[in-house]
């Protein structure tokens, strides 16, 4: 993922200002956000909101402080999900109808 980048100054969003070939791999190989908004525009507490699901003032980082990693987060949720041998689906959906405790 990278982050930080207006998309006027991305190839794969239609620069012709810039030549971004890496950035574009990824938008072409992995996914691109074509509809998103970020209430964060620091770093910090927009990579604590994607990690999270939580706003800045739920999450603990509203500026450039320290992340509590003990809080649950979507990497530890997969890790679980692994772990329990659950599938999820592409969109996001639990494969079974019920989601594990916490992901909701």
């Amino acid at each position: 993922m990278a982050d930080d980048h207006s998309a006027a100054a991305i190839s794969a969003y239609g620069s012709k200002v810039n030549q971004t070939p890496k950035l574009d791999r990824l938008a072409s190989e992995g996914m691109r956000f074509d509809r998103v908004f970020c209430v964060n525009a620091i770093c910090s507490p927009s990579w604590a909101t994607i990690l999270t699901g939580k706003c800045s003032h739920l999450n603990g980082v509203p500026t450039f402080n320290r992340f509590d990693g003990s809080q649950p987060t979507l990497a530890k949720l997969k890790a679980e999900l692994c772990r329990q041998k659950k599938e999820v689906k592409d969109d996001g959906q639990f494969a079974s109808q019920q989601p594990p405790p916490g992901a909701d």
